[in-house]
């Protein structure tokens, strides 16, 4: 809508600004940026798009938990696993075990390799998974970005001044 058109309506005089929008490319420079206006001008009130849309601020930091949540049952539920396959390998073993104790091995040294091999074990399997799923990863996330770009007319992101009484930039 041009300005011409709603001036009319709005009461405001001849030349005054409501609201001013700045985008910015990316969300790291609007964190860098805000604070920075906040400074400049400070008998107005700047805010982020954090303070904006509280909802997609709190569904973000919603989100960002259920991810810590969801890997945290993933780990204990792979530590099962892990845990019945020693299990089973040490059951399997009995015999050779008892016959190093029989032939004078230590239980601590029993157990020490036993832990050795554990080790041995899950050390290059969570290299390897831990390659796997940033390769994953990156190949997701290209194909996740090109279907919201395809969605979205843009990846801007905004901040908005206010004087200090919120009223929107009145000065």
């Amino acid at each position: 809508m041009k300005y011409s058109d709603i001036v009319d309506y709005t009461g405001l005089p001849t030349g005054a600004v409501h609201e001013v929008s700045v985008k910015f490319a990316n969300i790291e420079t609007c964190s860098i940026v805000v604070p920075q206006l906040k400074n400049i001008f400070s008998d107005m009130d700047v805010q982020e798009w954090r303070e904006l849309i509280l909802g997609i601020s709190m569904y973000f930091a919603f989100t960002d938990f259920m991810e810590v949540v969801i890997l945290a049952i993933f780990l204990f539920v792979l530590s099962f696993g892990i845990i019945n396959t020693m299990l089973t390998a040490m059951l399997e073993r009995t015999l050779e075990l008892g016959i190093l104790g029989a032939i004078g091995m230590c239980k601590g040294k029993r157990f020490n390799m036993i832990m050795l091999e554990t080790v041995f074990m899950t050390l290059p399997g969570s290299i390897i998974g831990m390659i796997l799923g940033v390769v994953s990863v990156m190949l997701l996330q290209k194909s996740v970005i090109i279907g919201v770009k395809n969605f979205t007319s843009s990846n801007e992101y905004y901040i908005r001044l206010f004087d200090s009484r919120g009223n929107r930039g009145t000065k």
